[in-house]
């Protein structure tokens, strides 16, 4: 770090290798290349070191359900019931499964 500095983010070296890919389809296209590199990753990597789960105490998970619960039977506007319901209803299935955020969505 102190020699060159911050590395670069990762959306930044995707942008890069994006506009490389594209100069190079194009040269391609006009007859400037015979062939054209593999730029491909091996490998769909995250850009972001997300934990697995969040895993809830038992104290944690009944202050959540209770919460919801209270929501979905009093909603705070009028017309907000089936939403509220919503709610408590992803919530439950999302704890009890363990399923991660993308997964239960």
């Amino acid at each position: 770090m102190a020699n060159r500095g911050k590395p670069p983010a990762h959306s930044t070296l995707h942008q890069e290798r994006v506009t490389l890919r594209q100069s190079l389809k194009t040269a391609l296209r006009h007859g400037w290349l015979d062939r054209l590199l593999d730029f491909s990753e091996p490998y769909r990597s995250s850009p972001k070191n997300l934990p697995s789960g969040v895993v809830l105490t038992g104290e944690e998970y009944k202050k959540l359900y209770e919460a919801t619960r209270k929501r979905a039977q009093e909603p705070k506007k009028k017309g907000f019931n089936w939403e509220a319901e919503q709610l408590h209803d992803y919530v439950l299935f999302a704890v009890n499964t363990g399923l991660g955020r993308d997964e239960a969505w």
